[in-house]
């Protein structure tokens, strides 16, 4: 069985405007999982899986015992849940609305959420809350992630909150929560995603 760990990079970091920012929790949706392998077939994994940094268990993706042998070098996956699944409401296991991902049934489900505190935040009790998400156009926000893995039974990707956190001005952007300013920050989110 190949198995996806997913490494995980936050606490306490720098931000691109020099303050200090702690991350207390961070929830992402992974959905329709693709494996490539070096001779140029692939394997998809439908589905959704959501990862929380307060749930160490959910960091750690298994892949079904079925996966065909073959020498696999990358892997996609949706960061977030495409239209398709938006349109349907919110439904049971990963995508139910008790984990509190879903804004409502016109802009759909959250796809990223960092939260935590700031020193530059403006916020009351420098709080920052980076909501991402959005499926219908102008601000079709589903974006595809791509990393290069090492061929064996365990994969691993780095997920840099830093890296993201760098990119916004603090001060300026302490929270987004809407899917017109999401459009602004989903590609920075989808860098935070990589090989180790």
């Amino acid at each position: 069985m190949l198995e996806v760990l997913l490494s995980i990079v936050f606490v306490v970091h720098s931000t691109g405007n020099g303050g200090q920012y702690t991350l207390e929790r961070a929830q992402w949706y992974v959905g329709n999982v693709e494996l490539h392998a070096i001779d140029g077939s692939s394997y998809r994994i439908a589905g959704y899986y959501l990862l929380d940094t307060d749930d160490p268990q959910s960091l750690r993706l298994e892949l079904p015992e079925l996966l065909p042998h073959a020498d696999y070098r990358s892997l996609s996956f949706t960061l977030g849940v495409d239209s398709l699944d938006n349109h349907g409401g919110p439904r049971e296991g990963a995508l139910d609305p008790m984990h509190g991902m879903y804004w409502t049934w016109s802009t759909g489900y959250i796809f990223l959420k960092i939260e935590g505190t700031a020193s530059a935040s403006p916020q009351p009790k420098k709080r920052i809350e980076y909501h991402l998400g959005g499926f219908r156009a102008p601000y079709n926000n589903i974006r595809r992630v791509h990393c290069a893995m090492t061929s064996g039974q365990e994969a691993r990707i780095v997920v840099d909150v830093d890296a993201f956190m760098r990119t916004i001005n603090v001060a300026q952007t302490p929270g987004v929560m809407d899917v017109r300013s999401s459009a602004d920050l989903i590609d920075q989110a989808v860098e935070m995603f990589r090989a180790p």
